[in-house]
């Protein structure tokens, strides 16, 4: 592209223009410049590489992106699918079938009739000029494992002009996606005027797997492990989509949800050769509805029922064991992690302290308040004594008193 032109100056259209508009002054342009009208070629080309950007919402949409942040892209962004890296390539429209938008001028199919606009010699040049065929497209599915590791397949296909039926070996590149497109060169529709022929365009449809799912090269997946494993830190074998397995550590105090990041055990990267993605194990707690044997042996091990032994090794539950559990057990079917169970068992076991720590300062309050009474009766006997005499007697009257007051 010249200079420091956009791809909305190149057409003199603004950046809110719309498709019709684009279409507009693209039409009006391309006929101006085509090389058969004696235009400039490197016009024509800068012309046709703008309009190929700006028709494709999609591209549209990128190209803005890179404006608004002050880049101007150069030639091939919107690219023609030709740099095929490995013969794995993400194909667009770019030199494709343009007849919608010259189709107000009359013409061929799939093709830009320029004789309805020049007429005259240059109208004979257009329509005598090498053609190139159309592409040819067709789609095949594959399962996640010859995707992962590459594969070949033998397909048919026919010609629809000619009626040709060819078949090919398709070889699939190891780290294939769906969506992705194989490129064959001139096995597409026959050109025209002895022009080249098109190409074959396969898309490949990558089948899903039940543990694992791809993105771009990196590997996602979501593993299980029981809510003890996650509170008490456990290793575990992690299945790998490459058919191995790594032995990941996870820590004590795991939370759902957490992510662990397994480098250059993913697919490989299709646009970066050499370079293998990552796989990342997602942890999923299960919440039980039952205490298993092994749930109860971590229970033991975390300190929070501790059964008595007899003399052939067997547990001796106590009540307070069995009350425990069946309260643990509920706790964990109402989804409540074992972080959770520990906390409200110390708060409860706090409770049952506090409760007996108060009922023997209840206890001790009644004991003072008898030795108080004592104390007072027995001042009253001493006092009384000094004036009565005997101190028989006066417990004797006392008691006479209080039992006439009852």
């Amino acid at each position: 592209m010249a200079g420091k032109r956009n791809y909305y100056d190149v057409l003199g259209v603004k950046r809110d223009a719309t498709d019709d508009e684009i279409k507009k002054a693209f039409r009006k342009l391309a006929a101006k410049n085509h090389p058969d009208a004696g235009g400039d070629e490197k016009k024509f080309a800068e012309i046709s590489e703008a309009y190929t950007t700006l028709s494709d919402p999609k591209k549209r949409r990128e190209y803005d992106q890179l404006l608004m942040f002050g880049g101007i892209p150069g030639a091939d962004f919107g690219g023609s699918g030709g740099r095929n890296r490995g013969g794995y390539t993400y194909t667009t429209n770019m030199g494709g079938d343009w007849s919608d938008i010259f189709s107000g001028f009359g013409g061929g199919q799939g093709g830009f009739d320029f004789s309805s606009i020049f007429g005259g010699a240059a109208g004979a040049r257009a329509q005598s000029r090498p053609t190139k065929g159309s592409d040819l497209t067709m789609s095949i599915d594959v399962t996640f494992d010859e995707a992962f590791h590459g594969a070949q397949r033998k397909v048919s296909y026919r010609v629809p002009s000619t009626g040709e039926e060819h078949n090919i070996t398709v070889k699939i590149p190891a780290g294939a996606v769906s969506g992705g497109k194989l490129r064959y060169r001139g096995r597409g529709e026959v050109g025209t005027n002895g022009g080249p022929r098109g190409d074959l365009v396969i898309t490949t449809n990558v089948a899903n797997h039940p543990v694992f799912k791809r993105d771009g090269a990196d590997v996602r997946m979501d593993f299980p492990v029981s809510m003890y494993e996650a509170a008490l830190g456990t290793k575990a074998s992690v299945p790998m989509p490459d058919g191995s397995e790594v032995r990941l550590s996870i820590p004590a105090g795991t939370q759902p949800g957490r992510t662990f990041r397994i480098p250059e055990k993913g697919a490989p990267d299709i646009k970066n050769k050499g370079k293998i993605g990552s796989v990342y194990v997602t942890v999923q707690v299960k919440v039980p509805t039952m205490l298993s044997k092994k749930e109860r042996e971590a229970l033991e091990s975390k300190g929070l029922v501790t059964p008595g032994r007899s003399r052939g090794n067997t547990r001796l539950y106590s009540q307070s064991d069995i009350d425990r559990l069946n309260l643990i057990s509920k706790l964990t079917d109402e989804g409540i992690n074992l972080a959770g169970v520990i906390r409200i068992l110390d708060m409860r076991e706090r409770e049952l302290e506090l409760e007996h720590e108060l009922e023997t300062l209840r206890a001790r309050v009644r004991s003072l308040e008898e030795e108080v009474r004592e104390y007072h009766v027995q001042e009253k006997i001493t006092a009384l004594a000094r004036y009565e005499g005997n101190p028989e007697q006066v417990m004797h009257r006392l008691l006479l008193n209080g039992s006439s007051r009852e």
